[in-house]
């Protein structure tokens, strides 16, 4: 086997660069005033080494006898080979080595590989390429990225001939935003538009004469509903005096996470008798939170209606709610009236 020693050396350009940003992140600031003790903070290290080295040969003609070792060095004592030395040995036309080299980031802070540069005095015996060229990666702390170096010899060289050659990593310091905390997953309502074609999730209260579907659509005289989403959605009717007819599910939320939906409100009463809807949002004991919308024969006229209306509410704390609909009959018999809902959700 022949020998590449491959050296890797910071060059001296580097290696200033490098001390300039070791005295940067190195340095210790001290806050606090004057004549007071204060307090300090290290703003970390930038630095690497090499981790690793293995080399391979096309050797194996039974003629030339080639060599290829890589030797990791640390050159300045602290705890991390910043040189990988290769050599070249009997070397002859046509030979061809390969070395592998792991960079690993040793400092305190994330770095980003500037270069690899190849110093080859030889170019015209000795042809030495990158494979996998780690430019412009970013490598956390502990991290490693492994570059290959192919080393060819040319026709021009003659055998049993002797190089060297050097490659220079220049790294810098890498600067990003710590990443936002992931938002948490958002745990859907069951069913929450109706679009199963049923009340799968949800669970109903319904007086005896009162109705609870899910439809297509609604006529109320000229004017004819369809669902704001979908295929389907929930028409709730009352009947007779103080009747209420109620959907409900239970639910989880976060903070800062909203819950949305649709309501509609067809109004068969006279403004004598105050038929209305609502949207509630209940605690897990069934204490109403809020009510995001509220509509009623007052707010409408008699024998009138509300169209399809946007409701919205935010969650100040993370737990458990209810969200209710329902449609309520007030005291008379003659008219029952009807409340729409779809397109229930949880969002962000």
């Amino acid at each position: 086997m022949r020998a590449i020693t491959l050296f890797f050396i910071f060059s001296i350009i580097t290696l200033l660069a490098l001390s300039l940003s070791y005295a940067q992140f190195s340095e210790t600031l001290r806050i606090g005033g004057p004549g007071t003790p204060g307090n300090t903070v290290s703003t970390g290290e930038l630095d690497a080494g090499f981790s690793a080295c293995s080399c391979s040969d096309s050797d194996g003609d039974g003629i030339h006898d080639g060599e290829v070792a890589c030797e990791l060095i640390d050159n300045d004592g602290d705890g991390d080979s910043e040189l990988a030395v290769i050599t070249i040995a009997n070397a002859y036309p046509c030979y061809e080595a390969t070395c592998n080299l792991t960079i690993e980031d040793t400092g305190s802070i994330p770095l980003h590989i500037k270069s690899v540069n190849i110093d080859n005095p030889d170019p015209d015996e000795l042809d030495v390429s990158i494979e996998n060229d780690p430019n412009c990666t970013i490598l956390d702390v502990g991290r490693t990225v492994t570059l290959n170096v192919t080393a060819h010899v040319t026709e021009n060289a003659g055998e049993e001939e002797y190089y060297n050659f050097t490659v220079t990593v220049d790294i810098q310091q890498f600067n990003y935003a710590p990443s936002p905390t992931p938002t948490p997953p958002i745990k859907p309502l069951t069913n929450g538009g109706f679009e199963m074609g049923d009340f799968t999730g949800w669970s109903l209260t319904i007086p005896e004469g009162a109705t609870a579907q899910v439809v297509t659509s609604h006529i109320y005289y000229e004017r004819r509903f369809y669902p704001v989403e979908g295929n389907y959605f929930a028409l709730l009717k009352t009947d007779g005096p103080d009747s209420l007819t109620k959907l409900s599910q239970e639910f989880e939320i976060d903070a800062g996470m909203k819950l949305q939906g649709w309501a509609a409100f067809d109004g068969r009463s006279s403004e004598s008798y105050n038929d209305y809807a609502q949207v509630r949002i209940l605690d897990s004991e069934g204490n109403v939170v809020a009510t995001p919308w509220y509509c009623d024969i007052s707010t409408v006229g008699g024998y009138k209606y509300k169209n399809w209306t946007k409701w919205e509410w935010t969650a100040n704390t993370s737990g458990t709610y209810i969200l209710e609909l329902s449609v309520a009959n007030a005291r008379d018999s003659h008219g029952d009236s009807y409340a729409l809902f779809d397109a229930n959700v949880i969002t962000t």
